[in-house]
C-alpha cells in the first residue's frame, strides 16, 4: 500500500511538471524590453587642439604643417590651424605685379598641400560659430616703410570636412576676396544647428592646380620697394561662437 501511494505521488508530480512544460511551450512568445544608453560631455575642456588634417583627401589623415602658420589655444571651440603667407623674394619692379604665396608643406611627408584653416567644435551644443580674418595694417618694413597699395587676395575658397552634410559650414561666396587692412572678413561660418566636428576652408586645390595661385599679393608699380628689406603684416584669424547664441564665449586668435 505504501509503495502504491508513493508511486501515485510520483506520477502526480511528473504529470504536474509535464503539464507546466506543455503550457510554456504552447505560449506564442516571451519577451523583455531593455535600454542601451550613452552620454557625452563637452570635449576639449582640458585644452589642446586637434591635429590639423589633410585639407582635401578622403579619408583624411593628420598632417604637420611647416612654417609659416599657427594655431589657437585649443578648447571646446578651437582654431586648430591658420596659415601664414610667404610670398618669397622678388626683384624690385616698376610694373604692377602679382605674387603667389608658397604652399603649405606637410613636414611628415614633405608633400605640399593648399593653404587652409581648420576649425573644430566639440562643445556639443550645435549653436554655430564663425571664422574671420583681419589684416592689422599694410605690409611694411621694420622701420615703417609701407608697401603702398599692396593687396592681399584669397581665391577659390572651398569647404572640406569629413563630417556629414547636415552639419556642414559655409565658406565665403567671394571667389576673389580682397583683404583690406583693418577690415574684418568672414571666411567660414556655421549657423545654428551646424558646425559640429572639424571643418576646413582651403584656398584652391592641389588636384586641379588652382592652389598654386589661390593666395596672392598684388603690388602696384608705383609702390616704393626697398631692396634687402622684409615687408610684413600681422594676420589675425579669429574663431568665435555666434554672439546671439553664446554670449561670453571666448574667441580664439592667431
Amino acid at each position: 500500500m505504501k509503495n502504491t501511494m508513493k508511486m501515485m505521488v510520483t506520477i502526480a508530480t511528473l504529470t504536474s511538471i509535464a503539464g507546466g512544460m506543455t503550457a510554456l511551450a504552447a505560449g506564442e512568445k516571451d519577451s523583455a524590453t531593455t535600454k542601451g544608453k550613452v552620454n557625452f560631455t563637452t570635449g576639449g575642456l582640458e585644452g589642446g587642439i586637434l591635429p590639423p588634417t589633410h585639407p582635401e583627401e578622403k579619408p583624411s589623415f593628420p598632417i604637420k604643417p611647416g612654417e609659416p602658420g599657427g594655431n589657437g589655444e585649443g578648447g571646446p571651440l578651437s582654431l586648430d590651424f591658420a596659415p601664414g603667407f610667404n610670398f618669397d623674394i622678388h626683384e624690385v619692379s616698376t610694373k604692377d605685379e602679382e605674387y603667389s604665396a608658397k604652399l603649405i608643406t606637410d613636414t611628415n611627408t614633405d608633400a605640399e598641400v593648399a593653404n587652409f584653416a581648420q576649425v573644430s567644435d566639440r562643445r556639443g551644443t550645435s549653436t554655430g560659430w564663425e571664422l574671420s580674418l583681419t589684416q592689422e595694417d599694410q605690409f611694411k618694413t621694420e622701420d615703417g616703410s609701407e608697401l603702398n597699395g599692396a593687396e592681399l587676395h584669397l581665391k577659390n575658397s572651398t569647404y572640406f570636412s569629413m563630417m556629414p552634410e547636415m552639419t556642414a559650414a559655409e565658406v565665403t561666396k567671394e571667389q576673389d576676396l580682397k583683404i583690406t587692412p583693418e577690415a574684418t572678413s568672414v571666411l567660414m561660418e556655421a549657423n545654428d544647428g551646424k558646425g559640429m566636428g572639424s571643418h576646413t576652408i582651403r584656398f584652391g586645390s592641389m588636384e586641379d592646380g588652382s592652389a598654386a595661385d589661390a593666395v596672392t599679393l598684388k603690388v602696384p608699380g608705383t609702390a616704393i620697394q626697398y631692396a634687402d628689406k622684409e615687408y610684413t603684416t600681422i594676420l589675425n584669424w579669429n574663431i568665435n561662437a555666434k554672439p546671439d547664441n553664446n554670449e561670453g564665449e571666448p574667441e580664439q586668435e592667431v
